[in-house]
C-alpha cells in the first residue's frame, strides 16, 4: 500500500470515527429536522422528490401515526447532519394471524400514495461513510425487526450493493423493476417524432377522439379551490390502498396540495364529461422533473383512453415550462412504454433474519411475487 493510499485510509477512518448515529423516534423531533433535512436534500443532486422532508413528513402525518418512528440520523463531531435513513417499524401477522413479526420499512412506503426512489439521504462525498455508519447499527438492531424492506430504491443506491455484503447472517431477496422516463426534447413536435410509428399514431388518435367528443373537456387545475374539487373526485374514484380508506388518500393529497400549490408545483389534470369530472391525474414538479403520480378514471370515459390523454398533456406542459424529464413511475408499464423511450430501474430489497420466522416470511413473499424478477440468496 502506498503512503498516499495509507494516508487516505487513515483519514477515512478518522472521519468515520467522528460520526455518531442517533435514532429519532418522536414526531416532534421529526418536525424539528425540517430545515436540516431540506438543506441536505438540496445538496444531494440525485435525491428525488419522494425523499424530501415535505413528502415524507406529510406521509407520516396521514398514514404513519400507528407505527413506530425510526429515523437514523448521522452527525459529525460538530453536530452537523451528514446523512439520514428515514424508517418506521410496523407490527404484522401472517398465517391466519398466528405468526407475529416486525418489519422495518422506509418512511412513505407500504401504504398510501404511489412513490419511488427511496434512498439514504446524504451529500455525494458523505454517502459511503454515512452508509458504513448506519448499516452496523441496523445489524445490531436486528433483534428488534424480523424483516427490513427498502422499496423502490434507485438501482445505483449504495444500499443495494452494501446491505447484502455488510449484513452477514441474513437472508436477502431482491426485485428489480423498470420505471418509465421521458427525457424531454425541445418541442412537442420533436417529442412526437421520437415515438414509434404505432405509438405516435395511437397518441394522435387519442387526442383526436377527445377533440371530436363535444361533451368532453380537458382541464388543468393549479389554484387551490379547483385542486380540492379534483382531489375529492380522485378520492371517490380511487380504490383504498393497503387497507387505508379513500378518505386517507384524499386527506394526504389535500395536505400536499396546500404545501406545494403556492409555487404551482402541484397540479391536477382532469377530463370532464357534461360538466362531471371523470378522470384525474396528479402531478408534482420538483427540480427539473415532472412526476405523473396518482391516476383514477371512471368507465364513462374509458373509450377516450384518459391516461394517455392526460399524461400527454402533462408532457406537453413539461416541455413548455422547460423541465428536463417526465417520470411516469411504476405500475402498468405497457402504456407507459408507449409514451416513454427510456426507463430507470429501481430495486426493492428485503433482509430477513436467518431463523425459521425469517425463512417463512421470505418464502411467503417469494410465492406472492412469483412471476417477477426475483433473486434470493441464503
Amino acid at each position: 500500500m502506498s503512503s498516499e493510499t495509507s494516508a487516505r485510509s487513515a483519514e477515512s477512518r478518522k472521519q468515520e470515527l467522528a460520526l455518531s448515529l442517533r435514532v429519532v423516534s418522536e414526531s416532534y423531533e421529526f418536525a424539528a429536522l425540517k430545515d436540516e433535512w431540506d438543506s441536505l436534500a438540496a445538496e444531494c443532486p440525485d435525491c428525488d422528490f419522494f425523499v424530501t422532508w415535505t413528502w415524507v413528513h406529510a406521509w407520516w402525518e396521514k398514514f404513519g401515526r400507528d407505527f413506530e418512528l425510526r429515523i437514523y440520523t448521522v452527525r459529525d463531531q460538530d453536530g452537523q447532519l451528514r446523512g439520514l435513513l428515514p424508517c418506521y417499524l410496523q407490527q404484522q401477522r401472517i398465517v391466519f394471524g398466528m405468526v407475529e413479526f416486525y418489519e422495518l420499512r422506509y418512511l412513505g412506503t407500504g401504504i398510501g400514495p404511489q412513490s419511488s426512489y427511496h434512498d439514504l439521504i446524504a451529500r455525494p462525498k458523505d454517502r459511503a461513510l454515512v452508509t458504513k455508519t448506519i448499516i452496523p447499527h441496523l445489524v445490531s438492531e436486528s433483534a428488534v425487526w424480523d424483516v427490513l424492506t427498502l422499496n423502490d430504491m434507485p438501482a445505483e443506491s449504495p444500499l443495494t450493493r452494501t446491505l447484502p455484503r455488510d449484513m452477514p447472517g441474513h437472508l436477502f431477496q431482491g426485485k428489480r423493476t423498470p420505471t418509465a422516463i421521458v427525457e424531454l426534447p425541445p418541442s412537442w413536435a420533436f417529442y412526437l417524432e421520437t415515438l414509434e410509428p404505432d405509438d405516435r399514431a395511437n397518441l394522435i388518435a387519442c387526442r383526436e377522439r377527445f377533440a371530436f367528443e363535444g361533451s368532453v373537456e380537458f382541464g388543468l387545475d393549479t389554484d387551490k379551490s379547483a385542486i380540492r374539487e379534483s382531489l375529492a373526485t380522485l378520492t371517490d374514484l380511487s380504490q383504498s390502498r393497503g387497507g387505508q380508506s379513500p378518505k386517507s388518500l384524499g386527506d394526504f393529497f389535500n395536505l400536499m396540495s396546500g404545501l406545494l400549490s403556492e409555487s404551482k408545483r402541484f397540479r391536477t389534470y382532469t377530463v370532464k364529461q357534461n360538466g362531471t369530472t371523470e378522470a384525474v391525474l396528479v402531478t408534482y414538479h420538483w427540480r427539473d422533473t415532472l412526476y405523473c403520480a396518482e391516476f383514477a378514471a371512471s368507465s364513462a370515459v374509458s373509450a377516450l383512453d384518459p391516461y394517455r390523454l392526460l399524461v400527454s398533456r402533462a408532457i406537453e406542459d413539461a416541455i413548455a415550462i422547460g423541465a428536463s424529464r417526465v417520470d411516469l413511475l411504476g405500475g402498468n408499464l405497457d402504456i407507459k412504454r408507449q409514451l416513454a423511450l427510456q426507463t430507470r430501474e429501481t430495486v426493492t430489497l428485503g433482509a430477513y433474519r436467518a431463523n425459521n420466522k425469517g425463512k417463512l416470511i421470505r418464502l411467503r413473499r417469494e410465492f406472492r411475487q412469483r412471476g417477477g424478477q426475483i433473486t434470493s440468496n441464503s
